[in-house]
């Protein structure tokens, strides 16, 4: 019994000093639980450094946090994915949407200015975006057929591409941080 005393004696001397550091840290001070706290000082996710001489340009897109999604900016894919009686899952949307994106960035290489939107209605796919006027019109008309012709092949359902082009890439430029 002595021997248990001791030992339980040496583990809180030893925790102690841990147990007070976490106490007088800056996340107890606040007074919310420590577990938000430390998820909330330590999101990376979505934000953008500041360079020094705040001379890195930001999209509307960009600039605003993912907390504001659905506030102050959209999702960028729109699916019905979680209504009852919906014949796909969740899963195979979130595939289709990956390969959709990967197929886009690769016929599309470097003309895509904006984010890809990607919205599903009952059995269509819309693709919108801001491309930039590098090549001729009648490309981009044979891009737009090239792609909704294969992905409606591939994906077994009706694509439509809807795309917005701007002769400058810094019409897009929010702000520079």
């Amino acid at each position: 019994m002595i021997l248990r005393n001791l030992q339980s004696f040496q583990l809180v001397s030893i925790a102690r000093p841990l147990v007070r550091s976490l106490l007088d840290s800056s996340c107890m001070k606040t007074g919310a639980p420590n577990f938000v706290q430390q998820c909330r000082g330590k999101c990376q996710a979505g934000r953008y450094k500041v360079t020094l001489k705040r001379n890195r340009p930001l999209t509307y897109e960009m600039a605003n946090k993912p907390h504001n999604i659905a506030v102050r900016k959209g999702w960028n894919s729109w699916n019905t994915s979680s209504l009852v009686g919906v014949e796909h899952q969740a899963s195979e949307i979130t595939v289709d949407d990956v390969f959709i994106r990967s197929f886009i960035a690769g016929t599309w290489h470097r003309l895509f200015l904006s984010e890809i939107i990607l919205k599903r209605r009952a059995n269509l796919i819309t693709i919108n975006g801001i491309v930039s006027q590098q090549i001729p019109p009648r490309k981009y008309y044979w891009l737009i057929g090239y792609t909704e012709e294969i992905l409606s092949l591939i994906l077994k359902c009706p694509v439509k591409v809807d795309i917005q082009t701007t002769a400058n890439r810094n019409a897009l430029i929010y702000k520079y941080i």
